[in-house]
Order: structure tokens, then sequence, then C-alpha cells
């Protein structure tokens, strides 16, 4: 969590509140990563890889969440059990999102 906060700007509130593993913190990453690297897109990504769930208890192995954002929208997907690619698989099931960012 400390990277997060750290190297992205997630705020340890939201951190403590919805954990590491949210769309909420996905999204700040995103927005962070963007803000910092002087960029027009950003792009966060976090979730549990596994085998195990460590002290995320409430999430299961393979949740993950994909958040891109842009100065004026962020965009946030859930992606259970990910079998394909991350950006294979998100970019084919959110078709409109890179339309509705560019």
């Amino acid at each position: 969590d400390w990277v997060k906060n750290a190297s992205l700007g997630v705020d340890n509130s939201l951190l403590k509140k919805y954990t590491a593993i949210s769309s909420a913190v996905g999204a700040q990453m995103a927005r962070g990563a963007r803000k910092n690297g002087m960029a027009t897109y950003g792009v966060g990504i976090t979730g549990i890889a596994g085998p195990g769930v460590g002290s995320y208890l409430d999430k299961e192995v393979g949740q993950v969440f994909i958040a891109v954002c842009d100065r004026k929208k962020t965009i946030v997907k859930l992606q259970m059990r990910i079998e394909k690619p991350l950006l294979v698989s998100f970019l084919t099931t959110m078709p409109n999102t890179t339309r509705t960012l560019v």
C-alpha cells in the first residue's frame, strides 16, 4: 500500500476504507500515473494474482480492477478470473473505452 501512496498519490484513507484491491484505488492509481507522468492518459491496475489471497479474505484470486483515465474521465473495469492477457481482455470487453478517451 505504501508504494501506491508514495508513487501514485493514492490516499491512505481510501486504502483503509476499500483496500488496495478496489475500483476506487484503481481509479486513483490511474489518475496518479497520468498526473505524475505528465501524460495524456493514465492506467492503473490492481488485483490479486495468487496463489492465495493473503490478508484480503473478501477478495478472490484473479480479481483485477483496470482503470484508464484522461484529464476529464476515469473508467474502471472489474475483470474476474482473467484467462486472456489483461489488455486484450480489457479492450474486447469495453470496445467503446478507447473511443471515449481518444
